[in-house]
């Protein structure tokens, strides 16, 4: 019998703050909608339960396990409801009248050329997660970010410093803990336009998760650099900057920068930016590479790293290219055929026909744990 009642102490002390909860809802301390922010952390019931059939709750250790989890959910629960703040609620209630999925907040952000003039932009957008679309524009602001999200907290920030003639855009929203995915059927979005794509410009982009989709047409582009936790990203350089190409920048030669953690990343006709060189790294997933375009010249070099998955590469069939490969298992294709061996450590060095007279060159060294590395060519 007394094997039973230790078991049955989770139940309990569960109903005990619920009511403890609807005792304060009814008095009138709380409103109701603080059940709305208690819905959000319900996954950790799940944890609890699946705790205490691992343990059995009636041993020392999965009571003091469970226990200190039902402590952390009702310390995350109402350090959560304690943000929303009482007085907000009330906003809330009239956001709950949109139709549902409907994000309930918006901003929209501006740095003026009116009040900026600069010789360089370095943009620095660091976003959570949710979705991100960038493209250019001509004769505008030099930047207009315009957010839709799904909380107060979650607003974008965007601060501004000018280093000598540079102008540094900081661009970022809130990270933080929480289970909206289940509230809400529609993520963050974030629009950023750069109006004045003949000033060079660097970016330096950050997202957790969710996706990037960038079109940067005729973007005067210095370098280059993506992070992104998980989810997708695609970007395109579908036209080269008129004018000069844009000189090197102070902090170094174009560059293209990318760390995938998991998921995808496509980035295409990176042979409009002028780039020098290629770095990048991939946890797991797929990376497609296009050096397609006009500005390409010299030598571009460049390192990749292939944790697992699959790394495709596309050149112009005037383009010459050398790969120097390190596979630990996996393959290398060339044109849709297997080159050299397969098999553990492999190191495979393949040049193409038109390496040696060829104007453009592209030298790349590759390491990959395991997958496969895929060439091809043409136009």
């Amino acid at each position: 019998m007394g094997d039973r009642k230790q078991k049955d102490f989770v139940g309990p002390i569960i109903l005990i703050v619920l009511g403890v909860l609807l005792l304060l809802n009814t008095t009138g301390v709380v409103p109701w909608e603080a059940w709305e922010s208690l819905w959000r952390f319900w996954p950790v019931l799940l944890i609890l339960w699946g705790v205490g059939i691992v343990f059995g709750r009636g041993s020392p250790i999965g009571r003091i396990v469970v226990l200190a989890l039902l402590a952390l959910f009702i310390v995350f629960a109402v350090s959560n409801i304690a943000s929303e703040s009482w007085w907000g609620w009330g906003r809330r209630a009239a956001d709950r009248a949109a139709p549902r999925g409907a994000l309930p907040y918006s901003k929209t952000l501006t740095v003026s050329s009116a009040q900026f003039s600069p010789s360089r932009v370095r943009l620095s957008a660091d976003i959570g997660a949710g979705k991100v679309f960038i493209h250019t524009g001509s004769g505008g602001d030099i930047l207009t970010a315009v957010a839709s999200y799904s909380r107060a907290s979650r607003a974008p920030r965007l601060v501004t410093s000018m280093a000598g003639s540079v102008l540094n855009v900081d661009y970022s929203t809130e990270r933080g803990f929480t289970f909206l995915p289940f509230i809400y059927s529609r993520p963050d979005e974030h629009t950023l336009t750069l109006g004045r794509r003949e000033i060079p410009t660097e970016l330096d982009l950050e997202v957790g998760g969710g996706t990037l989709d960038a079109v940067l047409e005729g973007l005067s582009v210095t370098a280059v650099s993506i992070e992104v936790g998980g989810g997708t990203v695609k970007m395109g350089f579908p036209e080269a900057p008129t004018g000069r190409p844009a000189a090197s920048s102070d902090w170094g030669a174009r560059t293209l920068r990318f760390e995938i953690g998991a998921g995808t990343a496509e980035i295409a006709q990176i042979g409009n930016t002028g780039v020098q060189r290629v770095s990048g790294s991939i946890g797991s997933g797929t990376a497609y590479l296009d050096f397609g375009g006009t500005r390409l010249s010299g030598v571009v070099t460049g390192d990749i790293e292939v944790g697992a998955g699959k790394l495709q590469l596309h050149v112009p069939a005037d383009v010459g290219v050398r790969l120097d490969c390190d596979i630990g298992v996996g393959s290398l294709r060339i044109d849709g055929r297997q080159y050299g061996r397969r098999g553990l450590g492999a190191h495979e060095t393949w040049e193409s026909a038109n390496y040696a007279g060829a104007s453009v060159r592209l030298d790349l060294r590759v390491e990959a744990g395991t997958g496969s590395i895929e060439v091809t060519s043409g136009r």
